[in-house]
């Protein structure tokens, strides 16, 4: 995923790429912008997936220049320090994905940063795995921490058979619908952990993840990480 930040306030831009970065999401590049046009020279040579960008800025404001790449299948996020309606109204007249305030909260941002992730592995798996089995994958992300979710869940909820779910993910992921599960379960909780700088309380874990018992969450973390969930926090702690 790559990144860019549109602000004409440096700090501002620095303290966006800084929860980026400690939070370890999965990012190449991240490039930064102090207004539009030096952001548009950015887009026209590089290939970039998410934008946060500021309202009012010189020259050119935010609104403005996210109506320029309306269509281009980009990510808007606005970050602005105005509570103004008629902002927020032409900022979902024109699909920006979210609209925060600043200052940021770490809680909002986390939660926004978890929302564009999803979107983007929905887009990467329709085109990687074909139209169903990305479908599948997003329904699976979508319910990890729901302890009841099942293959008949996923069946329910998609309006096919259980079958055709086992089939198409053995078919394109290869692989069966509980070990993918399991799999994006640990993989959350890895990020949990990671996102809570390794303070995260296993306790409550588990359950956060969709686990009923904590011993079977424990043996399946160790299974896929090569580790105990307690040593991959004393891992992230000492980073």
């Amino acid at each position: 995923m790559n990144i860019l930040i549109v602000d004409d306030e440096k700090l501002v831009r620095e303290g966006i790429e800084k929860r980026i970065r400690k939070y370890g999401y999965p990012v190449k590049c991240i490039f930064q912008a102090a207004y539009a046009r030096q952001a548009m020279e950015i887009l026209e040579q590089n290939p970039v997936n998410l934008v946060f960008v500021d309202i009012n800025m010189p020259f050119m404001n935010g609104l403005d220049f996210v109506e320029k790449y309306q269509d281009s299948g980009i990510i808007f996020v606005i970050v602005s320090g105005y509570d103004n309606f008629s902002y927020a109204q032409r900022a979902i007249c024109l699909n920006v994905f979210r609209y925060i305030l600043k200052p940021i909260q770490q809680k909002e941002f986390q939660e926004v940063m978890d929302e564009v992730l999803k979107q983007l592995q929905h887009t990467q798996e329709r085109h990687e795995y074909g139209s169903l089995a990305g479908e599948i994958m997003s329904c699976i992300r979508d319910n990890l921490a729901d302890t009841g979710f099942s293959l008949g869940s996923c069946a329910a909820i998609l309006q096919i058979s259980e079958s055709s779910i086992s089939k198409t993910l053995k078919k394109n992921v290869g692989t069966g619908f509980t070990d993918l599960l399991n799999r994006q379960r640990i993989e959350y909780a890895a990020r949990l952990i990671e996102q809570s700088d390794g303070k995260i309380r296993s306790s409550s874990l588990a359950g956060q993840c969709g686990f009923v018992s904590q011993q079977y969450f424990s043996v399946v973390f160790k299974k896929i990480m090569g580790m105990t969930p307690s040593q991959y926090k004393e891992n992230v702690a000492e980073k």
